[in-house]
């Protein structure tokens, strides 16, 4: 038996004897209590269903924002496409927006927006909404559940 096999039935073992023995074992941290970030987002159709445009996030809490961002893929393509990424306080005003556009007929394109920053009220959504030159395609919103 190789020393791997034996740490792992080693360990086994050990856990098998305290779960056993009905020692409760602790419930493993939250990320938000060692500091690690989370991440969310939603997707909605596009184009009669032949493409997506979706939203993400990550963050540490509804107040310690770190990005979001929002991307388009078409089987079609999408003609002069726009990107608008729109962060929304908790009284529905608009905490921070951003925007990217492209030239010509594009099958996929995403746009990126960092925050980085803590703020003293809560930050509870972000939109990624499309447009086709200057018409309006459709929004894809999560919320931030940090």
């Amino acid at each position: 038996m190789n020393v791997l096999k034996r740490f792992m039935v080693g360990t086994l073992v050990v856990l098998t004897s305290l779960v056993g023995a009905g020692t409760a074992m602790a419930a493993p941290p939250t990320p938000a209590e060692v500091g690690i970030q989370a991440e969310g987002g939603g997707t909605t159709l596009i184009q009669s269903g032949t493409g997506w445009l979706s939203v993400r996030w990550s963050a540490q809490s509804r107040h310690t924002i770190w990005w979001g961002e929002g991307e388009f893929v078409s089987s079609g393509g999408v003609g002069n496409p726009k990107i608008v990424v729109t962060f929304f306080y908790d009284n529905g005003q608009i905490f921070d927006e951003s925007s990217n556009s492209w030239g010509g007929r594009r099958m996929a394109e995403k746009h990126h927006r960092d925050i980085n920053q803590s703020v003293d009220r809560a930050i509870v959504t972000v939109c990624a909404a499309l447009f086709e030159g200057s018409t309006y395609l459709n929004r894809a919103c999560a919320p931030i559940t940090a």
